[in-house]
């Protein structure tokens, strides 16, 4: 009796399958933070903190509290991915401007042993950025693991001891650009692309006219 049982299982497992999917595998995560005909949908939360900014000073999560930004990761040394990052955030930034919007911009770096204050100013100067409304980010390594691993959900990765980054991989960081709310939530993660920073930049637009209460 219980062979036939069995047996009659068996048989009817591929049919199981074919239909229901098999139990044994996960399907593959498939998460769209980005409707491209609806208000972005939260995503996570970004959790509270405080970090120094490239002028030295404490920098506390709640100066962007209701106000829409665009986050980013890198590291000033980085030879490859990084100089795509801020190049794809900066003409964000300026197309931004063109259409009269008001986004600020923050800059997590993932070397805080590098990168620090006078660095990061450093490079914003090189580069034209207008700190006045772009904040670059650094301080402890643990402080800053908690935002960007916990947080925001992007790798966060270490320089190998008395060696200088030559490759992106040497230190892993998040490639994309990064929507936050006025409520601090995460409502998408973009290409960087042309068509990454459209779709960003049109999210934007839907935020602001279905959250009422952003400060001006």
């Amino acid at each position: 009796m219980l062979w036939t049982v069995l047996f009659s299982v068996l048989a009817a497992w591929p049919l199981a399958t074919m239909l229901l999917g098999d139990p044994f595998v996960a399907p593959p995560l498939q998460m769209t933070l980005v409707p491209t005909d609806a208000t972005p949908t939260t995503a996570f939360v970004v959790p509270p903190f405080t970090l120094i900014d490239q002028s030295d000073q404490p920098f506390a999560s709640q100066r962007l509290e209701g106000q829409i930004w665009v986050a980013t990761f890198f590291f000033t040394s980085c030879p490859s991915l990084c100089p795509q990052v801020m190049a794809s955030a900066m003409a964000l930034s300026k197309s931004l401007d063109e259409a009269g919007e008001t986004v600020e911009f923050v800059t997590f770096t993932v070397d805080p042993k590098t990168d620090t204050p006078a660095v990061l100013a450093s490079y914003a100067a090189s580069r034209g950025i207008d700190t006045r409304r772009w904040t670059f980010l650094t301080g402890q390594p643990t402080a800053l693991e908690q935002v960007i691993v916990d947080g925001f959900k992007q790798p966060m990765g270490e320089a190998m001891d008395g060696e200088t980054p030559t490759s992106a991989l040497e230190i892993a960081h998040g490639v994309r650009l990064v929507l936050v709310d006025h409520g601090m939530e995460v409502r998408g993660l973009y290409d960087l692309d042309e068509a990454g920073r459209s779709q960003l930049q049109a999210d934007i637009e839907r935020l602001r006219t279905t959250a009422k209460h952003l400060r001006p």
